[in-house]
């Protein structure tokens, strides 16, 4: 039975196998959706977005998001963290698409961002579909919507719901494990998972993590430990003060006897 490692944070995805000194390989946390079109017109189908979310800022509508849900929680007097069932509380994100997600200015990042090996546009006549790397090899008028499933260490829920980017967290996986491991869906069964995870993720979101490689990729089992923890056992130390510095994020935490002090950990960044 081989074990496959992966790593993923809110820029990149590291993959390889147990026996590896190193990573195999990365993959950016990217996909690309192609935009739907109205049946009638034949144009992109956009829906009106409210002026709120219509802010440059990714920053001020994450504060308007919270704001609005802490207002929902306070009115209905609710005493446990909010989940993916919460329909009530997260009703406000019903009006936004996914293709609404306002990440980035994905003219630029396509044409900033290309690789020093480009090897020409993709064709993407019969893709629904992008994963990783071949995102940036899209044209920048070609009708796809760049998305980021993680940032800053969660799940990316603000304009989509959880069980659509849990869904899109899976494609992505599985996208790895088939393309880029080359092992095939009918042997998940009898392939173990060890998941390295973002110490910022809640208790609903590993919960999903489960959900995503043991009931819907069909793994035999599932190993998950925070990245912090693994740092220190990398090094070998059991105790340590773990300072991680990301992409989008920079969190500091304590570890003592191989777990994370409660309370310790908090991001200035």
């Amino acid at each position: 039975m081989s074990v496959v490692v992966l790593q993923f944070g809110s820029s990149t995805l590291r993959y390889g196998l147990s026996t590896d000194d190193t990573p195999r390989g990365t993959v950016p946390m990217l996909l690309a959706l192609r935009r739907k079109r109205s049946t009638q017109q034949g144009v992109c189908f956009k829906p009106r977005l409210s002026d709120d979310f219509n802010s440059k800022s990714p920053f001020h509508s994450r504060k308007i998001c919270f704001d609005r849900l802490y207002d929902n929680l306070k009115q209905s007097k609710r005493k446990k963290p909010v989940g993916p069932s919460s329909a009530s509380a997260l009703g406000f994100f019903q009006d936004v698409s996914v293709q609404d997600i306002e990440i980035f200015d994905q003219k630029n990042f396509r044409q900033n961002k290309v690789p020093h090996n480009f090897a020409g546009f993709l064709d993407t006549h019969e893709l629904h579909r992008v994963y990783g790397e071949d995102v940036y090899r899209l044209h920048p008028k070609e009708e796809f919507d760049v998305i980021q499933p993680i940032r800053a260490g969660r799940f990316n829920c603000f304009g989509i719901s959880f069980r659509v980017c849990s869904d899109l967290l899976e494609d992505l996986f599985n996208y790895v494990l088939v393309e880029k491991l080359r092992i095939p869906r009918s042997d998940f069964s009898s392939v173990s998972i060890a998941l390295a995870i973002p110490d910022t993720l809640s208790r609903v979101e590993i919960v999903e993590l489960f959900n995503i490689f043991l009931q819907k990729l069909r793994f035999s089992s599932l190993v998950v430990h925070h990245e912090s923890v693994l740092a220190g056992f990398s090094v070998g130390v059991s105790s340590a003060c773990v300072i991680d510095v990301g992409a989008q994020k920079t969190s500091v935490c304590c570890v003592r006897d191989g777990l994370i002090v409660p309370k310790s950990w908090f991001a200035p960044v």
